[in-house]
This record gives C-alpha cells, structure tokens and sequence, in this order.
C-alpha cells in the first residue's frame, strides 16, 4: 500500500518523499527561467556555468527543470558566475535584462559608429601622406 499524506509544505508525502506542487507565481519557477535566461543572455552553455561556479554540469540542467532546488550557497555561486550578487541573480524586475541589454546594444552600436569614423580619418591621413 501506498503512504500517501498532504503537508503543511504545499505537497504530498508519496512513500516518504515529498513532492511539491509549483505554481505559476512560484519563486522556484522563476529563479529557473532567470538562471536560463542570464545563460542564454550571457551565450554560456549548462556545462559553462556549471565549470564557472564550481557545480557538477547535470546540476544547473536539474534547477532549469526544477529537479533540484538550490541552496543559498549554491545559489551565490551561480551569481559570481554571472559576475553578480545574490540579490541581482534573485531580482525577478521583468524586462530589467531587456532593457539592460538593448543598452549594452546601444552603446555598442554607438561605439561601432565612433570606430568607423576614426578609421574613415585614419584612411584620409594616409592619403594625405602619400601624396
């Protein structure tokens, strides 16, 4: 016979194991789409940032599929492979990534803007020079 019993937790207990429901709103689901996020944002693979914070590489694969829960330390590894805090890996703000990389964007179109003109002045002096 099956020993099944609900928790104070949120979940069933199924032959002495708990199995916890998520909801949509859950803080669980959203630390795995936000890791996800900042891997595919910072082009890094699981295996990547798995070396990067000193974790087993299946592991970040289970806290995107929410097969494992994170600790805190865990969690603070994954934040200095992301070269952030604890708080700005654990800040859910939607569309802060967004905004933050159509700035970097920005910023580098500007930049290749500002090369291109220098390079364009550079050619011009090296006519210059040659005549």
């Amino acid at each position: 016979m099956v020993n099944v019993k609900w928790s104070m937790l949120s979940g069933i207990k199924f032959n002495n194991k708990y199995a916890f429901f998520m909801r949509e709103n859950d803080i669980s689901i959203k630390l795995a789409h936000r890791i996800k996020e900042l891997r595919k944002i910072t082009n890094m693979s699981q295996e990547q940032l798995a070396e990067k914070a000193d974790l087993h590489p299946s592991f970040i694969g289970k806290i995107e599929r929410l097969e494992n829960h994170p600790t805190i330390i865990v969690l603070e590894k994954i934040a200095k492979a992301f070269k952030m805090t604890l708080i700005e890996l654990l800040d859910f703000e939607e569309n802060k990534d967004k905004e933050n990389i159509q700035t970097m964007i920005d910023s580098l179109n500007n930049a290749t803007t500002e090369i291109n003109r220098v390079k364009a002045d550079i050619k011009i002096h090296i006519k210059n020079i040659k005549k």
